[in-house]
């Protein structure tokens, strides 16, 4: 479901399930879904200012740099989703976010090498047969935990690859 919470969540609506390669973008995107656990999609979305005020504007190189003193001061600012374990693994994931651009050349190279650079486009009939995961976001997942990077199970990766415009989840227009 969309609907509009704000100039955050509109900037989201217009670029989920929009293909990028932006890295900075595909981080900010990861650390939506992993905010949003206990969430909406949209409702974390909608903290978009405030992430980008409170973590070093979510550039992912200046991020891995925060240090407790910097993330205890996040955690306490205005509108901020004041989830410890969650802002101390977002400065774990910029850090492994890192060491995977150092290897691959970019975050997105990375990424997009599990879909074959082309998105996986899935058709079902109705809204109700689109799963909350699916095997491409298992194996992410899988090798994400292996680089280092927190809260990133399967229901949140496969959110984040949807975002991302990796898996392009469409039902059949007749069937709405």
């Amino acid at each position: 479901m969309r609907y509009n919470q704000g100039p955050a969540v509109e900037a989201y609506q217009r670029q989920w399930g929009t293909a990028t390669h932006d890295d900075v973008l595909l981080f900010q995107l990861l650390a939506v879904g992993m905010f949003q656990s206990g969430l909406t999609w949209w409702e974390a979305a909608g903290k978009r200012d405030v992430f980008r005020r409170n973590f070093c504007k979510m550039v992912p190189t200046e991020v891995a740099k925060m240090t407790s003193t910097d993330i205890e001061k996040a955690l306490v600012a205005p509108g901020m989703i004041p989830d410890r374990r969650k802002a101390y693994a977002l400065v774990t994931n910029a850090q492994a976010f890192h060491q995977v651009q150092s290897e691959f050349g970019s975050f997105a190279t990375y990424l997009w090498g599990f879909v074959n650079n082309q998105p996986i486009v899935n058709t079902y009939q109705q809204d109700d047969d689109i799963p909350t995961t699916s095997p491409i976001a298992e194996k992410v997942a899988r090798d994400l935990k292996q680089w280092g990077f927190k809260y990133v199970g399967p229901i949140v990766t496969t959110m984040f690859l949807r975002a991302s415009g990796l898996i392009i989840d469409q039902v059949l227009p007749f069937n709405r």
